[in-house]
């Protein structure tokens, strides 16, 4: 770690660091990710050298797609879920307003029904009152 440290204080006072990324092709076509370094520095004498290195980042570029593809993925799955909350929303809002609307028939048949007893035994009235008690079970 102490000549990391040094090492740094020395390229710092004495070189300039560059890096880039880039593609090589391999001998059968695939391509391999790497980053290449130079640094430059200058010994004590006075006569600068530079200092390369390259480095595979293939294990560093999967990984960054992979996390790529897992937030991509996650955000696919989000979308249902998000959409099935609307849903259920949607169905609670028809759902009461068809509940109030069938709970308004039921009590108008049976005002109708307490005003005019004789509608009781008359058959269309019946259908009528079975169909609205079906519906606010159904509801």
């Amino acid at each position: 770690m102490q000549k990391e440290i040094k090492a740094k204080e020395e390229l710092e006072k004495y070189g300039v660091n560059k890096s880039f990324e880039k593609n090589i092709l391999r001998k059968y076509g695939s391509s391999v990710p790497l980053v290449a370094r130079r640094f430059t520095v200058e010994d004590l004498d006075g006569s600068k050298k530079i200092w390369s290195s390259i480095e595979d980042i293939t294990i560093k570029k999967e990984a960054e797609q992979e996390k790529a593809n897992f937030a991509k993925i996650k955000s696919l799955l989000e979308y249902p879920e998000e959409q099935n909350a609307q849903l259920k929303n949607f169905a609670y809002i028809v759902s009461h307003n068809l509940r109030s609307q069938s709970g308004s028939i039921s009590s108008l048949i049976a005002f109708l029904d307490e005003e005019n007893k004789e509608l009781a035994h008359n058959e269309l009235f019946q259908y009528l009152d079975k169909a609205a008690g079906n519906l606010v079970e159904t509801i």
